[in-house]
C-alpha cells in the first residue's frame, strides 16, 4: 500500500471514532434528559397531590355537592344554596371589573334562554360593587340571579 491510502485509511478511521463518540454522547444526554423528565413528571405529580391534600381540590367535578353558602342577591334579598337543591346550576365568577367578564357578557346574555330550556339556572356571584353590577346587566340584558 503506499503512503497516502494508510493516510486515507487513518482519516477514514478518524471519521469513525469522532462519530461513534458523538453518538455516544447525545446518546447518554438523551438518556439523562429522559430521567430528569422522569424525576421532573414525578415531582409535578406528587406536587400535586400534595396540594390538593394540604390546600382541598383545585375545582369541582359536575355533578359533586358544592359547599354550603348564603349571599345576598342584586335584588336585595339573599340567596342560599339550598334553594337550587336538585337544580342544575351554571355558577359564573363575575366582575364588572374585569375585562373578560364584560367581554362575555353578550354571550352569557344570549345564553340564557338556551339555558333555561334545559333546566339549567344562570347565577352570577359577583366582586363588584351594586351599582357596576346593575349596569352591566342592564346594559347586555341578563335576567340571571346576581349574587354579592
Amino acid at each position: 500500500m503506499t503512503i497516502v491510502m494508510w493516510v486515507l485509511l487513518g482519516l477514514l478511521l478518524v471519521v469513525l471514532l469522532s462519530m461513534a463518540w458523538s453518538l455516544l454522547h447525545v446518546l447518554r444526554q438523551h438518556g439523562r434528559l429522559l430521567l430528569r423528565l422522569e424525576a421532573l413528571e414525578a415531582r409535578v405529580g406528587a406536587g400535586e397531590g400534595a396540594a390538593q391534600a394540604e390546600h382541598g381540590p383545585a375545582g369541582l367535578l359536575p355533578a359533586t355537592p358544592f359547599p354550603p353558602f348564603r349571599l345576598p342577591s342584586l335584588d336585595n334579598g339573599e340567596v342560599a344554596l339550598e334553594q337550587f337543591r336538585g337544580e342544575r346550576v351554571l355558577l359564573v365568577h363575575w366582575s364588572p371589573d374585569c375585562g373578560y367578564c364584560r367581554q362575555i357578557a353578550p354571550d352569557l346574555a344570549g345564553l340564557q334562554e338556551r339555558l333555561r330550556k334545559r333546566k339549567t339556572e344562570l347565577v352570577l356571584v359577583s366582586y363588584g360593587s351594586p351599582e357596576a353590577n346593575r349596569t352591566l346587566v342592564e346594559e347586555h340584558g341578563l335576567t340571571c340571579r346576581v349574587l354579592l
